[in-house]
């Protein structure tokens, strides 16, 4: 571990020893999870600074590889689930908005709905695909909140700093606005998870490479339990809706039943990606938090 690596994002808690095998080697450097102990979340060892970030996050290194033109079904959001918990027709802010997914599905559900996003370009595609207002982060500022509902969608696990960030957005919220947060649970229990592991020994064990080489985009891996004492304990917030649920990546998505394996090894990860969302829609009903995924709706404690 490095000497100037701080402690977990999420709870503050000291760093243990290197969490096998989700390392990657970027820009010439390894970076490593290591396990927190307190809350039991992995964070990445060196953080990246702001240069690093800059880079990573730049339109063509990320948001052209990695984001599909914007499209209602190809959403993750779990929007419909929440619907009851957020204020109808009520104005809503999405904090890193990417192709303007969650923009349509938000539009098309009644809410007055902007996004913003850091890269201009990443800004003028999502507000096309969505027709919706897409702004800065300074114009974000600049123009002040007062929104019933702030989504933040695969954001957090991106931050360097997570806690500046929602004590931000929190000035941003109306008297009676709520965060609505969905994200990965990547060191959550679920087939996928497990899978994984084992699939990461057999390599240790064949003296395989382990490290990828793509850049660390994911700062944190936590677990549904963590997450949660995030939000509670954490920051304060009201949890009026938490929940786990699978979807399966990135062994296996809803296209997939539409696709041939192609091979045996795609195959396999295909079944334990099917087989994990099965495990997960037969724990919900007895609510255990097996998946690799949770949304929430939270409300930040207000003075009286």
């Amino acid at each position: 571990m490095s000497l100037s690596q701080p402690a977990c994002l999420l709870c503050g808690g000291p760093a243990g020893s290197i969490v096998f095998p989700y390392g990657t080697v970027w820009d010439g450097r390894r970076f490593d999870y290591v396990r927190c102990q307190s809350c039991g979340s992995s964070f990445i060892d060196p953080l990246p600074d702001g240069d690093d970030l800059a880079r990573m996050y730049s339109h063509s290194e990320y948001h052209s590889e990695y984001y599909q033109e914007a499209s209602e079904e190809g959403a993750l959001t779990q929007l419909h689930a929440v619907l009851p918990l957020l204020k109808p027709g009520g104005r809503l802010l999405d904090f890193g908005c990417g192709s303007g997914s969650f923009l349509i599905a938000a539009r098309k559900a009644g809410f007055r709905a902007e996004g913003v996003e850091l890269e201009e370009q990443a800004r003028r595609r999502a507000a096309a695909a969505s027709g919706c207002p897409v702004r800065s982060m300074e114009e974000l500022r600049e123009g002040g909140g007062d929104y019933d509902v702030i989504h933040l969608g695969d954001v957090l696990e991106h931050l360097p700093e997570p806690d500046r960030a929602m004590r931000d957005l929190e000035r941003l919220l109306a008297p009676d606005g709520v965060f609505f947060v969905e994200g990965p649970i990547e060191d959550n229990a679920s087939a996928v998870f497990h899978a994984a592991r084992l699939f990461g020994l057999i390599k240790r064990l064949a003296r395989r490479k382990l490290h990828a080489d793509l850049p660390p985009f994911h700062l944190i891996r936590t677990t549904a339990r963590a997450q949660r004492r995030y939000f509670e304990r954490r920051l304060g917030y009201v949890l009026l809706a938490f929940r786990v649920h699978e979807s399966g990546w990135p062994y296996w998505n809803d296209g997939d039943r539409f696709l041939r394996p192609g091979s045996a090894s795609r195959l396999a990860r295909m079944l334990i990606g099917a087989l994990a969302v099965g495990l997960a829609r037969i724990a919900a009903p007895l609510h255990l938090p097996i998946g690799n995924r949770f949304f929430a709706v939270a409300r930040p404690s207000r003075p009286s």
